[in-house]
């Protein structure tokens, strides 16, 4: 039986029960999102895009077709090799642990999506993260962060899931000023245990985190029509940074 371990995402990420958990997630979503950005933002055209945490490139694909030179990066091998099949010669792909410097005062845009953040033990990983954000942006370049709202966060009773006769048994917990969410796997009597832990950081304590890197903020949504955030309804915090 699979266990849990301290860098879960290691792992978990790769396996193809991570892939076949969330295979719902929508392409068509993730281009209206992007589009409604791209414009609210009024990003140029041809800016070069880094979408930071990229898993298989739904989010990247989705900037590169409005025009824009996109990179997309993710720890998962296997996310990757799934995301190479889209690549042309405005759309790449990198395998990168997200604390690693890469291509400083390159890009225009970078983006974090989908709550990509906050899944190590330490807050100092987490600065290195946004300090490669920064130093990877040009003079005034945008930081776009997409990140739950911790007082939107609902300990659900136990889900179970059952995708390709695959079981899976899903609970969660708040601990240590984290949410856990503990994932139990039944693939036909074989038993694998995984998990999940994302941070639960505050809007100010995000905001103060970015300017430690020199990224002030700029705007801050509350989901993903781009509503304006309110602290205690929204279910996202998109946080527009710009480097300083």
């Amino acid at each position: 039986m699979k266990t849990e371990t301290k860098e879960w995402f290691k792992e978990w990420f790769d396996t193809k029960y991570y892939h076949l958990l969330y295979n719902h997630r929508s392409n068509q979503e993730a281009e209206t999102f992007i589009s409604n950005l791209a414009t609210k933002l009024g990003i140029h055209k041809n800016a070069r895009v880094w979408d930071l945490a990229c898993g298989k490139g739904r989010h990247s694909i989705a900037l590169n077709k409005l025009g824009f030179q996109v990179c997309g990066t993710d720890l998962s091998r296997e996310s990757i090799h799934i995301a190479r099949q889209f690549e042309n010669e405005t759309l790449s792909f990198f395998e990168l642990d997200m604390r690693s410097p890469f291509r400083v005062n390159y890009f225009d845009v970078v983006m974090n999506l989908f709550t990509s953040f906050g899944y190590f033990e330490k807050k100092s990983d987490d600065l290195k993260v946004l300090q490669s954000v920064s130093n990877s942006l040009k003079q005034n370049g945008l930081f776009v962060f997409d990140y739950l709202n911790p007082k939107s966060i609902h300990i659900d009773q136990k889900q179970v899931v059952v995708k390709d006769e695959v079981k899976f048994t899903i609970t969660k917990e708040m601990k240590d000023n984290a949410i856990i969410k503990h994932i139990h796997i039944d693939d036909r009597n074989e038993q694998y245990n995984f998990y999940e832990s994302v941070k639960l950081y505050q809007p100010e304590e995000i905001i103060e985190l970015a300017n430690q890197v020199n990224l002030k903020k700029i705007n801050l949504f509350g989901d993903y029509e781009l509503n304006t955030f309110d602290p205690n309804k929204s279910p996202r915090m998109i946080f527009v940074f710009e480097k300083q």
